[in-house]
């Protein structure tokens, strides 16, 4: 229960404040006045509604006036009715979104068993991986030719990075 955004706890600890401030007899009073007005609001709400209405079915527009007093929740049931033709086609769209997501999603969840591999064919070999490793060319210390040998030093070339 909310009213003017005050929650069904709420209301009952003001009622007892209230109860306990101004006393039992002035509270009746109290509801009783409060009641009348919220009567005489009611029927001037309903007069103003009505008039309104006559006079916009003179002129030949197409909307109906709320009878009720507006709460929250005529509010929001007015609201609804009013945006519908406007949200349907994005409802449409969001259901199609849904049906083609689930389209999708029911094969990737179902447990899939692997097929049964014929017994002729041998399964294939797993690749052997491969290092490469850079040359370097350092020279030689003889005879002042060079070779090609792999430069321990820096550790450039291997794909491990660990120098050695």
């Amino acid at each position: 229960m909310d009213i003017f955004g005050v929650g069904g706890v709420e209301l009952v600890l003001i009622l007892l404040i209230m109860v306990i401030v101004a006393g039992p007899k002035r509270m009746i009073s109290w509801s009783y006045q409060l009641g009348r007005y919220i009567a005489i609001i009611r029927n001037m709400w309903a007069e103003t509604a009505k008039q309104l209405q006559k006079e916009l079915d003179a002129s030949g527009v197409d909307v109906q006036i709320p009878q009720d007093l507006p709460t929250r929740q005529n509010i929001s049931k007015e609201i609804g009715r009013i945006a519908a033709p406007i949200t349907k086609p994005l409802d449409e769209t969001m259901q199609n979104l849904k049906v083609t997501a689930d389209d999708i999603r029911r094969p990737l969840a179902a447990p899939q068993t692997p097929a049964a591999a014929p017994a002729t064919t041998p399964p294939p070999a797993a690749p052997t991986p491969v290092t490469p490793t850079i040359p370097s060319t350092t020279p030689a210390a003889s005879n002042g030719t060079s070779a090609t040998t792999p430069d321990p030093d820096t550790g450039f070339g291997t794909w491990s990075g660990k120098q050695e």
